[in-house]
């Protein structure tokens, strides 16, 4: 793993992303697994994308990647990490994940290995940001995934909200529980990010349809 720290007035020329394969026919969704060769530039992308929005540069990153790329140019992009380990925002917890939505929910939950944390949400044009999500979630989802994780600034609630999408509160993100990472993360922690979590298909239900094109 590696970050790149960015400035927020450096501008970085993308290369145009090759082809790669897209998780559904006619979707411009792209996967970039550890040692894709296309994943450095989705890095790079996000990490510009922080350091400009939040003074911030990615201390860490998921496993697995995916970018949406519009005129060879990639436009969003966002990453995914499974349960089976530990997960990134559990740090912010006080209780393993799969035990706080139970708790939430008042009645049995999904086991852990069918949680996925998304995390790294990037967009840098109109609609793109809700375009990703929405893919991305239909993309888990046919991966056997039931329930998504995220921390989530007011802005993305915002987004979900809008999207119709339901989620269950956690706990709240802080700097004193990112520890050594927390002065990479600008002032990421002063937005009153969330953890929260929301049942994959129930939500996708209630998306619209345009968002999954």
């Amino acid at each position: 793993m590696h970050s790149l720290p960015l400035r927020p007035t450096e501008r970085i020329a993308f290369p145009p992303v090759r082809a790669h394969r897209a998780v559904a026919p006619g979707a411009r969704l792209r996967h970039h697994p550890l040692g894709d060769p296309d994943r450095a530039a989705v890095e790079r992308f996000v990490d510009r994308v922080y350091a400009e929005r939040y003074g911030a540069s990615v201390p860490s990153w998921a496993p697995e990647l995916v970018s949406v790329v519009a005129g060879g140019e990639i436009v969003a992009a966002a990453g995914w990490r499974p349960a089976h380990g530990p997960l990134y925002l559990e740090r912010y917890l006080d209780a393993p994940i799969e035990r706080l939505i139970v708790d939430r929910l008042g009645r049995p939950g999904p086991p852990r290995g069918r949680i996925v944390e998304v995390g790294h949400l990037s967009a840098i044009q109109a609609g793109q940001g809700v375009r990703l999500m929405a893919r991305l979630g239909a993309y888990l989802a046919s991966l056997g995934y039931g329930w998504v994780a995220s921390t989530a600034t007011p802005g993305v609630r915002a987004t979900f909200e809008r999207m119709g999408v339901e989620v269950l509160e956690l706990g709240h993100a802080t700097a004193q529980a990112a520890g050594p990472h927390a002065s990479a993360w600008g002032n990421y922690y002063q937005r009153g990010a969330t953890v929260v979590a929301g049942e994959l298909a129930g939500n996708l239900s209630r998306v619209a349809p345009g968002a999954l094109r």
